[in-house]
């Protein structure tokens, strides 16, 4: 109503009848609370109603730069409209999502699967614990991050075209010059994204390659490589060189040999299934990789390194040889019944299937151990893009003019990156649900919910203290920082901190809007850093399970 008038407004829409069998549209949440969407087709009908078992998801995930109701990428698999299973094709969030399938794209890929159930009459009959994941560009190095980090729900892979990993695709020999003591952080920050380096995972999974040996985009050696790999390891892969193709061709997902190996794995529920009589587990970030044969690694000993659980089976009897791993968990209830031995340790399984690496080196299960529990939980693991893993909207707090600003910048910049939700508070207590975003200038930092946090700003001073007790102080106006520090209920705060406006703005260029920078969980910046790059930073590194900075970390 304006000043009296009331107004009505008509809207028309067309609406569409569609059949089950055609590619359809369907929203979901987003953790973030965002809306998002998916489009689904259903098994044949014959299946999809009458099928004795739930069947499985088949995953197509696009490449840089496709909304996922393009019909490049919805008919992409129509010569296969008759196989036995739930087609998504997942959006990500955004056509150019900044994480390239990860942190926050990937989150998008699991809410889909997991509205799949509820979609039309709520009835579908899928299992969505089982996976098929295939992916061509952006999308098959997707597959390869799928393969590696949630091995126990994939079921096959199909990566088509894909890259090994950012560090592989983008060189990174234009990067200003840094001390290799520098330069090592950065990399162990990457290695979560380092798919050549957790293939282990991919050990007793189906995987058929495909690569056009003219490809301009994707150079032929990735592929050529990841096979290499998977060779190494004592598994073997499926593998297609098309002759004479580019990047793309029309039908580049559905060849022959592609059609072959989608039938053989989808009509036969037992299609390459073997025992296991060994098997490693590989971790870079224990919240975003799940568990391999029912093993997950929940805690690093040093978060700045990989951890592996090398695993021999033998009857009953699961003998197992640890590196870098604190805390590891049986997440199949099978297992329990078995026999553990861990670092030649005798050690009986709890009820709920824990185990912990005291500091004395003996192994124990978690129902038999003092060891208190963690204060760091498994949602607030991983670098600076943890904050990215958001249950709610993003809630941002300054302080001042140029705060409120910057914090206005990175709403946008979530908003534009990730299409998030996000909600500036001026002042105040906390507002949740999500993740927190504080950007101050010039203040002391307050004490945050964890009173034994390692790092304190107090007139600016950084003040950052590592497991060992030796304390660092790092003073001048030029300075800023930028780290992790935990909220309740399992959320996160990321402190962007500036002495003055000019080292605000450096801290701020740190938050994770792009994959492949490499932010480690806390960076110390000086002024030079504006031109100096990696050379410019004072302190940086790693938080471990008891959020103490790792003696593995650098300090100037």
């Amino acid at each position: 109503m304006i000043n009296g008038v009331r107004l009505v407004y008509h809207l028309n829409h067309n609406l569409v009848n569609k059949s089950l069998a055609e590619v359809n549209k369907f929203t979901f949440r987003h953790p973030n609370g965002i809306v998002s969407y998916a489009m689904v087709r259903a098994p044949p009908v014959q299946d999809s109603l009458h099928s004795p078992r739930k069947l499985p998801v088949l995953l197509n995930l696009h490449g840089a730069g496709l909304e996922a109701d393009d019909p490049q990428l919805t008919l992409s698999l129509d010569a296969i409209s008759d196989v036995p299973a739930w087609v998504i094709f997942p959006t990500g969030g955004t056509p150019w999502s900044g994480d390239d399938w990860h942190q926050w794209g990937w989150s998008d890929v699991e809410a889909a699967i997991d509205a799949l159930p509820t979609w039309r009459d709520g009835s579908a009959n899928v299992d969505i614990t089982r996976w098929l994941v295939a992916g061509h560009s952006n999308g098959g190095q997707g597959v390869w991050h799928a393969l590696t980090h949630h091995p126990d729900k994939v079921i096959a892979a199909v990566p088509v075209s894909g890259y090994l990993s950012i560090q592989k695709y983008v060189p990174y020999t234009l990067w200003h010059e840094a001390d290799p003591a520098r330069t090592s952080v950065v990399q162990s920050s990457l290695s979560t994204h380092r798919h050549e380096l957790l293939i282990s995972n991919a050990q007793d999974i189906p995987i058929m390659q495909q690569h056009g040996d003219a490809d301009d985009n994707v150079p032929i050696f990735h592929s050529r490589r990841m096979s290499q790999l998977i060779d190494e390891i004592g598994w073997s892969s499926d593998y297609e060189e098309v002759s004479g193709a580019g990047h793309w061709f029309e039908g580049i997902m559905t060849t022959k040999p592609l059609q072959q190996f989608y039938r053989r794995i989808l009509l036969n529920d037992k299609a390459d299934k073997k025992d296991v009589m060994s098997f490693t587990v590989v971790s870079a970030n224990p919240a975003d990789t799940t568990s391999k044969h029912g093993l997950h690694i929940e805690e690093l000993a040093d978060p700045g390194r990989i951890g592996k659980l090398k695993v021999q089976v033998q009857a009953e009897s699961f003998r197992i040889s640890t590196s870098n791993v604190e805390t590891f968990t049986v997440q199949d209830a099978k297992l329990k019944d078995f026999h553990f031995v861990v670092d030649s340790q005798e050690v009986a399984v709890s009820n709920k299937g824990r185990f912990n690496k005291a500091p004395d080196g003996v192994w124990r299960s978690h129902a038999a151990t003092s060891r208190r529990n963690p204060s760091r939980s498994l949602l607030q693991h991983g670098r600076l893009e943890a904050i990215l893993a958001s249950r709610g909207r993003f809630t941002l707090k300054s302080n001042g003019d140029v705060a409120q600003r910057i914090a206005l910048q990175i709403s946008r910049n979530l908003y534009q990156y990730f299409g998030a939700d996000s909600e500036i508070l001026d002042g105040g207590d906390d507002a949740g649900p999500g993740n927190m975003i504080t950007i101050l200038e010039g203040e002391d930092v307050p004490r945050g919910h964890l009173s034994s946090y390692p790092i304190e700003i107090s007139e600016k001073l950084i003040t950052v203290r590592d497991d060992a007790g030796v304390v660092r102080r790092y003073s001048g106006e030029g300075n800023s920082a930028i780290f992790l520090r935990p909220l309740e209920g399992e959320r996160l705060e990321l402190v962007v901190w500036g002495g003055d406006e000019a080292s605000l703005q450096l801290s701020t260029r740190m938050m994770p809007m792009v994959t492949g920078v490499g932010q480690p969980e806390f960076i110390i910046l000086s002024r030079e850093s504006a031109w100096k790059g990696l050379e410019g930073v004072l302190a940086m590194g790693f938080l471990d399970s008891q959020w103490n900075a790792t003696r593995s970390s650098f300090f100037s």
